[in-house]
């Protein structure tokens, strides 16, 4: 869906009307034009870079919330014993 004024689509329709055409097709005759697969989006150093961090549990079942929860559950009773960072002595 696109928004126009009324003078900008009236104009849209009068320029359609002109070439005997629906004011989509009118459009859709004006974009740029490319050859094959539209260009990516995402550089393809961005895309490299953001596969690497996809990780796979290898679990094809859903999320288990209760083994989540019991986790969290865990490491909330002995917050030192789940802390990868030690503290360190001053």
């Amino acid at each position: 869906m696109l928004e126009l004024s009324e003078p900008v689509y009236q104009a849209l329709l009068r320029a359609a009307r002109e070439r005997g055409v629906a004011p989509e097709e009118w459009v859709v005759d004006r974009l740029p034009k490319f050859e094959g697969e539209p260009p990516d989006v995402v550089p393809p150093e961005v895309r490299d870079l953001l596969w690497r961090h996809i990780v796979t549990t290898g679990d094809p079942t859903p999320i288990d919330n209760e083994q989540i929860d019991a986790d969290l559950a865990r490491a909330y009773e002995d917050p030192h014993k789940y802390d990868p960072v030690p503290a360190s002595n001053p």
